[in-house]
């Protein structure tokens, strides 16, 4: 589930943390969802205000604020040691069947695609940051593979990890 809340300038504000305060409205954390909400107004009236502001670009807001604080918790995995970066370290990771979630870079090559992933490895492979976002995890100009160990921050991403795969591989209204 996903929240929204009435900012104070009256335009609906993606909650993705559930901390901001006020009145949660709460929806399906599905873009389409989200899109239907905006084309049938029922933002307006859950929030019982007509001069309610819904952006246009709703969505794509929520895509960005997951991406950022995914990044963020990833930061706060990497200081507890539950983070490895670069092809041999994450390969490393998921034969000793480590790693929970693998990000790879939407740059990457193919061919260090098809040398990392093993259809029998059936871990999940996120495409959603480009390998400058991945290496801002590390504090280095680029990273094209980052492995999520499991541990403690794993339970914590996880739902944000989720919310932002599903957003991020939304195309919009383009393809209605």
């Amino acid at each position: 589930m996903m929240r929204f809340v009435l900012g104070p300038d009256k335009n609906i504000v993606p909650d993705i943390t559930g901390k901001l305060p006020g009145r949660g409205l709460w929806l399906v954390a599905d873009p389409i969802i989200v899109q239907k909400a905006i084309d049938k107004k029922l933002f307006f009236k859950a929030s019982k205000k007509s001069y309610t502001k819904v952006p246009t670009d709703l969505v794509a807001q929520i895509t960005c604020l997951l991406k950022v604080h995914v990044l963020s918790l990833l930061g706060l995995a990497r200081k507890a040691g539950q983070v490895v970066s670069g092809f041999e370290k994450v390969k490393e990771a998921l034969s000793t069947h480590q790693a929970a979630v693998v990000f790879e870079a939407l740059d990457v090559s193919e061919n260090s695609k098809g040398k990392l992933y093993r259809p029998q490895d059936k871990m999940p492979i996120i495409s959603v940051f480009d390998s400058t976002e991945l290496g801002s995890v590390f504090g280095v100009p680029e990273t094209m593979f980052i492995a999520l160990l499991n541990g403690k921050m794993t339970d914590k991403i996880k739902p944000f990890i989720i919310k932002l795969n599903a957003f991020h591989a939304y195309k919009g209204k383009e393809e209605k």
